[in-house]
């Protein structure tokens, strides 16, 4: 049998799951779920049943989303005169697209974090594109 992997990674990738597939790993006590003497497959696997059999009940979806949006809205138009052209006239490379899921949630509140990184259409996506100059590596 092979070596287990160390619980503190397991709960880093669950949680790096969550993510991707649009859940908030807040909601769910990550380290109080897992068992220590199981694998990374076999937790993972405990926490998906948890979190499709419901256990975890991520909310009015919509009520969040518009909070957030509203939220979004009010710190753009409390950002600088400058930085506000710049989004209003550039479109970012990643733009959220919000639908009233929870990988929405996720990635505005990762925007309010970082604006200058995302767009979010309809508050701050501009429409040209930016041309970004490839990075050469040093050399010597």
């Amino acid at each position: 049998m092979g070596r287990r992997m160390p619980v503190s990674l397991q709960i880093r990738m669950i949680r790096k799951y969550l993510v991707r597939h649009g859940y908030d790993p807040e909601s769910i006590d990550v380290r109080a779920e897992i068992d220590p003497r199981l694998g990374y497959r076999a937790n993972l696997r405990h926490i998906r049943s948890l979190v499709v059999r419901g256990d975890y009940r991520r909310g009015d979806l919509e009520e969040t989303l518009s909070q957030l949006l509203y939220t979004a809205q009010m710190l753009h138009e409390g950002r600088s005169e400058r930085a506000q052209r710049m989004d209003d006239l550039y479109r970012a490379r990643r733009t959220i697209r919000p639908k009233p899921n929870p990988r929405s949630i996720v990635m505005i509140e990762r925007w309010m974090n970082h604006p200058e990184r995302y767009d979010i259409e309809g508050i701050d996506a501009g429409t040209m594109k930016r041309r970004y100059r490839r990075r050469r590596g040093r050399r010597g």
